[in-house]
C-alpha cells in the first residue's frame, strides 16, 4: 500500500515482523491502568478512556498528544483563614473550592497534586489579598516541602507569586504566606492556577 502502510486481512496472525511494520500505527484503546501496564515501543498511540485524550509513547513514557487544557484553579470563598503576625511564620493558604480541575488534581488538602500521567512543565501563579495592610511579607510556591520563587508583599494589602516548574506524578504544590502587620490577619480572597504548558 501507498506511504509503507500495510493492511492484514480479517483473523490474520500478526505476527512480529508485521508488526513491527505497523507498530508507529497501532492505536490501543483502554484505561489508564491497562496504559501504564502495557509494554509499548516507541510512536506506539493509546486512546485513554479513562481520560478521554490520546498519548504516544517516546520511549520511556506515555506522553499526552494535542492541545486539551489541563491543570487546576482553587480559590478560597467561604473561609477566612486567619493568617498570624510574624514574618517568618508560614502558613499554608487552604483552597476549598475548585471551580476548574481537569483531571482530579486536588488533594483536598487545599494543595494540587500531579495525578500519573500527568508529567510536565507547569505555569503556577497564587495571589492572596487580606482584609488590612499587611507590612513585610511573602507569598510562597512550596514544591514538595521546599519553598520556591516566594514574591514580597511589601506593605499592600496582599500579594502574589508565579513559577515555571518540571512536575511529576505525585508532587505537591502549595502556597505559603507571611504577614507581618502586628497582629494577625484574614485572608479576604485567594486564587491559584497551575496548568500544563509543555512536556
Amino acid at each position: 500500500m501507498a506511504d509503507g502502510l500495510q493492511s492484514l486481512a480479517t483473523n490474520a496472525v500478526l505476527t512480529s515482523t508485521v508488526f513491527n511494520k505497523v507498530a508507529r500505527r497501532v492505536v490501543i484503546d483502554g484505561n489508564t491502568a491497562a496504559m501504564f501496564a502495557l509494554s509499548a515501543l516507541e510512536g506506539e498511540v493509546f486512546w485513554n478512556t479513562d481520560l478521554n485524550a490520546l498519548y504516544a509513547y517516546d520511549g520511556s513514557n506515555w506522553t499526552m498528544v494535542g492541545g486539551r487544557q489541563i491543570g487546576i484553579q482553587m480559590v478560597q470563598s467561604t473561609s477566612a483563614q486567619s493568617i498570624p503576625d510574624g514574618g517568618s511564620t508560614l502558613t499554608t493558604v487552604l483552597y476549598d473550592t475548585a471551580p476548574i480541575d481537569t483531571d482530579g488534581f486536588n488533594n483536598g488538602s487545599g494543595e494540587a497534586k500531579i495525578p500519573a500521567g500527568f508529567d510536565g512543565t507547569y505555569s503556577i501563579s497564587a495571589n492572596v489579598t487580606y482584609g488590612g495592610v499587611v507590612g513585610p511579607g511573602y507569598v510562597n510556591v512550596n514544591w514538595n516541602g521546599d519553598e520556591y520563587y516566594d514574591s514580597v508583599v511589601g506593605t499592600a494589602i496582599g500579594g502574589s507569586t508565579s513559577a515555571i516548574l518540571p512536575l511529576v506524578a505525585g508532587d505537591i504544590i502549595k502556597i505559603n504566606v507571611t504577614q507581618s502587620s502586628g497582629g494577625a490577619l484574614n485572608i479576604s480572597a485567594a486564587h491559584f492556577f497551575m496548568f500544563r504548558v509543555g512536556p
